[in-house]
């Protein structure tokens, strides 16, 4: 399988030719897929703050549908997933990390929904490259090396979490105008967990 590079620059520019509405529903489809990893954290504290997490991004899509959501609410928002970011004792490496880069993720969408910014974007999508980086690392128990970096780009999780990004990507490029029925087939598209 050949590998496929990412560039957050070149993304970047991308997501700037994007209306704001498509930067947050790139970012979202994006956290849809890494959110699974913060409930992976079994413990009851951690089931809270998935369900605050949980409810954030329904909020953002619930937006993107058309539903009005006032700056004081995104920044309520905001504070409640900042409210959400795991205390690193206690798990493996692995399991914590990817919980930080869930809420991360899911406060870069919150705060893209209010500025737009396509870096913000952008940073969610590197955010969703980097779990699966690490959770490949760690599955094949992988030293930091540039032989490494070669394997792990061309590993099927790998590869398909950024073909998932190209796809939503491109959907979104060639897209008209907004439209509630394209931001639920993005989040669709965004639930399909991948597998070990």
């Amino acid at each position: 399988m050949n590998s496929i590079k990412f560039d957050i620059n070149r993304l970047h520019r991308e997501l700037e030719c994007l209306p704001k509405s498509y930067r947050v529903a790139f970012a979202a489809s994006c956290c849809e897929r890494l959110l699974p990893n913060y409930l992976a954290l079994s413990r009851s504290t951690y089931r809270a703050g998935y369900s605050t997490l949980r409810k954030a991004l329904d909020r953002v899509w619930a937006s993107l549908a058309g539903e009005h959501l006032p700056l004081l609410m995104i920044q309520q928002l905001k504070q409640t997933c900042e409210q959400t970011i795991p205390d690193a004792s206690g798990f493996t490496d692995y399991q914590i990390a990817a919980a930080l880069d869930a809420s991360r993720a899911v406060l870069e969408t919150v705060q893209c929904m209010a500025d737009g910014s396509p870096r913000r974007a952008a940073e969610v999508a590197s955010i969703a490259k980097d779990t699966v980086y690490l959770y490949i690392r760690c599955r094949d128990d992988l030293a930091y090396s540039a032989e490494a970096m070669e394997r792990i780009q061309v590993d099927p999780l790998f590869v398909r979490e950024l073909q998932t990004q190209r796809c939503v990507l491109d959907a979104l490029s060639s897209a008209r105008q907004p439209d509630a029925v394209l931001f639920h087939q993005l989040r669709s598209l965004g639930e399909q967990v991948l597998e070990a």
